[in-house]
């Protein structure tokens, strides 16, 4: 890899702003925020590879052009709605999973490494990362359809 992108590769932690959102409901929702060029970085990965990978149909928070209203009329006139709120939702998902993302789309071990390197902080993926909600719906593709399997 570039010198650019090797200082990104081992211990990316010192490229990350780390502060605290207070939530609504109370308590603060950790924010692991990319330095700009780290940041550029991702965008590119987001945009020139991981928008080109399909989610699963059910999966419709984070995805371009995917109205809020596209989501909820599915749903409309059934008599149960299933509203689940994972804890520590982009925490949780480990950079394995992550790995296995860009193995599956078709890259070597090592360029799946050095993604997964880039995309990742500590081992699992960082909220606040642009990267982390797409990859979390990539990661998540199974999940979504064993569960919509229950719901159709």
């Amino acid at each position: 890899p570039s010198p650019l992108l090797s200082q990104y590769l081992n211990d990316n932690s010192r490229y990350y702003c780390h502060i605290s959102v207070p939530k609504k409901n109370g308590g603060y929702r950790p924010i692991d925020s990319p330095n700009r060029q780290l940041k550029a970085i991702q965008r590119w990965i987001l945009r020139h590879i991981l928008e080109k990978l399909q989610p699963s149909v059910y999966a419709t928070g984070f995805v371009p052009g995917i109205a809020l209203k596209r989501n909820a009329i599915p749903h409309t006139g059934n008599q149960y709605i299933l509203k689940l709120d994972l804890k520590d939702f982009f925490p949780s998902i480990k950079a394995s999973y992550v790995y296995s993302v860009f193995r599956a789309a078709g890259y070597s071990k090592q360029i799946a490494y050095s993604l997964t390197s880039i995309c990742t902080l500590n081992g699992y993926l960082p909220q606040g990362a642009p990267t982390s909600p797409c990859l979390s719906n990539l990661v998540c593709l199974r999940l979504d359809q064993r569960i919509g399997k229950y719901c159709d």
